[in-house]
């Protein structure tokens, strides 16, 4: 599903935007897991995820003063979600990459065409396919990594996952959507 937009964005402006996303833009503390979120990691397992991360840190200008960059990765980010979709993919890295495009996807010119709750609702029926909510979830009995060392590591990424759901949920419930 990569295509020339992430192939041609040298290794080290994604490491350099991904390094910015998670020093300044998620502060390390939500979305990652810093022992599991490497470049490479995320380069290995989910092109949707990585466009999503190298989009969102190219919005803000002083981590990136292109905006054709910007614009080019949101692009491709559209595209992959329209194969995602059509692919019926699954992984809990594509529930991790709707839950930043909620949180930090560009603010529409119309808020018709604001897509957060979409975002929620996608990454909600995603985490309840792969059973994120239990002791061993689905999603990572099944991923290729799951090994004893990586046990404890991966469910806490799912459980962290759900937790965020669990939070843009109750926001939801307040808000009436």
């Amino acid at each position: 599903m990569q295509n020339d937009c992430i192939g041609r964005t040298s290794t080290y402006t994604q490491f350099e935007l991904i390094t910015r996303f998670k020093d300044l833009i998620t502060n390390g503390s939500m979305y990652y897991d810093p022992q599991l979120h490497s470049l490479s990691y995320i380069r290995n397992r989910s092109s949707y995820l990585l466009a999503t991360v190298l989009a969102i840190a190219s919005t803000y200008i002083t981590l990136n003063p292109s905006r054709q960059l910007h614009d080019n990765l949101f692009l491709h980010v559209s595209r992959l979600e329209n194969e995602v979709i059509k692919n019926n993919n699954r992984s809990i890295e594509i529930v991790q990459a709707y839950l930043l495009l909620a949180s930090w996807s560009d603010i529409p010119t119309v808020l018709s065409r604001d897509k957060t709750w979409t975002y929620i609702s996608r990454a909600i029926g995603l985490a309840v396919e792969l059973r994120l909510d239990s002791p061993l979830p689905y999603g990572v009995q099944t991923d290729p990594m799951y090994c004893p060392s990586t046990h404890e590591v991966l469910v806490r990424n799912a459980h962290r996952v759900c937790y965020l759901l669990f939070i843009h949920d109750r926001v939801g419930l307040q808000d009436n959507r």
